[in-house]
């Protein structure tokens, strides 16, 4: 969860987020080090220990991808914290700050709460968006059901409702490419593989696609689809570098356009044919007998 936090938010929001978590643990650590009360100690104790082990799992897992665990962990943070903060001294009270509206702040505190509770409308919102879409084309594996034969009509009727989903765009993809060559066919496949990249730019599978796609057409344009499954090639390795048949298939690729049209390797590929024919029996021993018919036929 923390790296994936780095990566979908960047470097700022990630600072953010582990800031405010190191204050709130600081403060509630510092609040339990300071009581004496054995309960308030004790339940605080248990709430501490409960966030310190949500907080490790995160490192090896993505257990704040499940709603109930993320909704329990703030739940336990609360009542930590007002553990912390309990004293029944003659009376029970908390001992934290509170915030008392008079009557000139009740006005602004109704319009955030309404502007919460419109962003939570919204979220709704694109959450059911998201489930008429899943309906229209479903992509994610359901074990309780035979997966349906999807049309390209299904997975526009799904981009209408959630137009960010890659894996549709994939669906489209594979759907027009099917069993057409026209010109008009093979350009809509490319558009769509082209978006499933842009909304998944670290899928290395789309970039695999992307160029098994145009080493299909390159007898129609050489000059223009050789160096472009290359590239995505390339991709795809770069994404994927410790797969060796990805090595293995770029490093082949390479191997046949140096024989038949050695103007057509993009420079910052020439002469890594061997480097990732290495690469690839590196990773995968058991390639190194596909090896040599490999370069019989390159040469």
């Amino acid at each position: 969860d923390w790296l994936q936090l780095l990566a979908e938010t960047g470097l700022a929001i990630f600072s953010l987020v582990v800031m405010g978590w190191v204050v709130f643990f600081s403060v509630l650590t510092r609040q339990w080090s300071r009581r004496q009360q054995g309960f308030a100690r004790g339940l605080a104790l248990g709430g501490i220990a409960a966030l310190s082990a949500g907080v490790f799992h995160a490192l090896m897992e993505f257990p704040f991808h499940i709603p109930a665990i993320s909704l329990g962990f703030a739940g336990i943070a609360a009542l930590t914290y007002s553990a912390a903060h309990y004293h029944h001294q003659g009376m029970e009270f908390f001992s934290y700050r509170t915030l008392k509206l008079s009557g000139n702040h009740r006005a602004p505190a109704a319009l955030l709460v309404l502007a919460m509770m419109g962003l939570q409308l919204a979220f709704g919102v694109r959450v059911c968006y998201n489930w008429i879409a899943e309906q229209s084309a479903p992509t994610e594996i359901n074990s309780t059901r035979i997966p349906p034969k999807l049309a390209a009509e299904d997975f526009r009727q799904a981009l209408r409702y959630n137009p960010i989903n890659s894996k549709y765009y994939l669906g489209l993809a594979e759907t027009s490419a099917g069993g057409a060559s026209a010109g008009g066919v093979a350009s809509g496949a490319e558009n769509y593989l082209k978006s499933a990249i842009f909304y998944a730019p670290a899928n290395w599978g789309y970039r695999l696609k992307m160029a098994e796609f145009y080493l299909g057409r390159y007898q129609d344009a050489p000059e223009r689809y050789i160096p472009s499954a290359l590239k995505e090639l390339a991709a795809a390795v770069y994404l994927f570098p410790e797969s060796g048949l990805l090595h293995f298939r770029l490093a082949s690729v390479l191997a046949w356009t140096e024989k038949y049209y050695q103007g057509l390797i993009p420079a910052a590929l020439r002469d890594g044919q061997s480097i990732h024919f290495t690469e690839a029996i590196r990773l995968e021993p058991r390639l190194k007998k596909y090896l040599q018919g490999v370069q019989t036929k390159s040469n």
